[in-house]
C-alpha cells in the first residue's frame, strides 16, 4: 500500500512538473509572438522602402529610356531626312544631265536626219541619173548587137566538124562538103565564099567538142540557100557524125537562144513543132493556133497556163529591170516622224518627273 502511495505521489509530483512546463511555454510563445511581430513589422517597413525605391528607379529608366528613344528617333530621322535630299539632289543631277545628254544626242540625231536627207536626195538624182545612163546603154547595146548581126548576115557556122579534118585548105574542104553533103549545083564561084576559119578560140582538147567553122559568103541569098537545104535536109553527116548549119549570132543573142533551152525540151517532148525566129523569139505552133513568144518568161509563164511543166527558165532580158529597181533608196520620212514624236513624248515625261522630284524635296525642307 505504501508503495502505491509512493507511486501515486511521484505520478502528482511529475503532473505538476509538466503543467509547470507548459504553462512556461505558453508564457514563453506569447512573449516570442510579440518579438515576432515587432520583427515583422520592421521587415515589411524595409520591404515597403525597397520597392518604392525600385519603382522611382523604373520609373526614372523609364523616363531615361524615353529620352534616349527620343533622341534617336530625331537623330534618325535627321540622317534619314539627310541622306533623302542628297539622294533626292544626286537623282536630279542625274535626271539633269540625262535631259542635257538627250538634248545633244537630239541635237546630233537632227543633224544625222539632215545629212541622210540630203544623201537621200543626192541619192534619188544620181538614182535618176544611173537609170538614164543605164537605159540609154541598154539602148546603144541593143543597137551595137543589131549593127553586129547585120554585119554577120553573110556569114554561116557550121558545128560538129572535127578538129584537124578539114586538112590544109580550109576553103576547099567546105566547099567540097557543101556539094557533096548538100547536092548544090554551084562552082567555087558560085558559092562565092570570102573567108572561112575556125572560131576564134584556142583549140580545145582532144575529148572536148570541136570549135565551130564561121564562114563568109559574098552574097546573103547564097548564104541562105545553103542554110535552108541543110535544114530541109535535117540530117547531114561528116564521118558518121552529125553536124548542124545555123546562122552567126552575136554573143548575146545566142545567150538569149539558148536562155529557150529548157522550153524547147518541152516541147520536144510533148510533139510540139516551134521555130526560133531572129533575133530570140519563139514561135509554137499550138492545135489552137499559133503563138509568138518575145523573150523567155513569156513563153515560160503562158506555157504553165497552159499546163505544160516547165523549170529552170532565167530571164536574161530581166536584168535591167532588176537594176531599175534596186537602184533608188526607200525614203523613211513616216519612220523618222514617228521617231521624233517618240523623243518628244519622253522628254516631256522626264520634265515633268523632274519638276515633281523638285517640288517634293523643297516642301520636305
Amino acid at each position: 500500500m505504501e508503495g502505491e502511495k509512493q507511486k501515486r505521489g511521484k505520478n502528482k509530483t511529475g503532473l505538476k512538473r509538466e503543467k509547470g512546463e507548459i504553462i512556461k511555454d505558453i508564457d514563453g510563445g506569447e512573449e516570442g509572438s510579440e518579438k515576432d511581430g515587432e520583427q515583422g513589422k520592421a521587415i515589411g517597413e524595409v520591404a515597403n522602402s525597397d520597392i518604392r525605391a525600385f519603382r522611382d528607379e523604373v520609373r526614372a529608366f523609364r523616363m531615361d529610356f524615353k529620352k534616349d528613344m527620343d533622341e534617336f528617333r530625331l537623330a534618325l530621322r535627321e540622317d534619314m531626312q539627310k541622306e533623302l535630299n542628297e539622294f533626292r539632289e544626286e537623282i536630279n543631277q542625274k535626271f539633269k544631265d540625262l535631259s542635257n545628254d538627250l538634248q545633244a544626242t537630239t541635237v546630233r540625231v537632227t543633224e544625222v536626219e539632215q545629212c541622210t536627207a540630203d544623201i537621200e536626195e543626192w541619192n534619188g538624182a544620181a538614182s535618176d541619173a544611173l537609170l538614164d545612163v543605164l537605159e540609154k546603154q541598154r539602148e546603144m547595146q541593143e543597137k551595137l548587137t543589131d549593127l553586129e548581126a547585120r554585119s554577120r548576115r553573110n556569114n554561116l557556122c557550121i558545128y560538129g566538124i572535127p578538129e584537124g579534118s578539114e586538112g590544109s585548105n580550109l576553103q576547099e574542104f567546105v566547099t567540097n562538103l557543101i556539094k557533096s553533103e548538100l547536092g548544090l549545083p554551084l562552082s567555087d564561084t558560085g558559092l562565092g565564099i570570102q573567108r572561112c576559119h575556125r572560131a576564134l578560140a584556142p583549140k580545145p582538147p582532144r575529148d572536148a567538142p570541136p570549135r565551130s567553122l564561121v564562114l563568109c559568103f559574098l552574097e546573103h541569098r547564097t548564104k541562105e540557100q545553103v542554110l535552108h537545104t541543110a535544114w530541109r535536109k535535117k540530117e547531114v553527116r561528116l564521118e558518121g557524125k552529125r553536124i548542124y548549119f545555123d546562122h552567126d549570132y552575136p554573143s548575146e543573142i545566142l545567150m538569149r537562144r539558148k536562155a529557150y533551152a529548157g522550153i524547147l525540151k518541152v516541147l520536144k517532148t510533148k510533139g510540139i513543132r516551134f521555130q526560133t525566129p531572129h533575133p530570140a523569139k519563139l514561135k509554137v505552133f499550138f492545135e489552137n493556133g499559133t503563138k509568138i513568144y518575145e523573150s523567155v518568161a513569156d513563153a515560160a509563164k503562158d506555157l504553165k497556163k497552159r499546163g505544160f511543166s516547165v523549170e529552170n527558165v532565167k530571164d536574161l532580158d530581166s536584168t535591167y529591170w532588176k537594176q531599175q529597181n534596186t537602184a533608188s533608196w526607200k525614203r523613211a520620212s513616216a519612220d523618222r516622224r514617228r521617231a521624233t514624236v517618240d523623243q518628244d513624248r519622253i522628254r516631256e515625261k522626264l520634265q515633268s518627273f523632274q519638276r515633281v522630284t523638285r517640288g517634293s524635296s523643297g516642301s520636305d525642307k
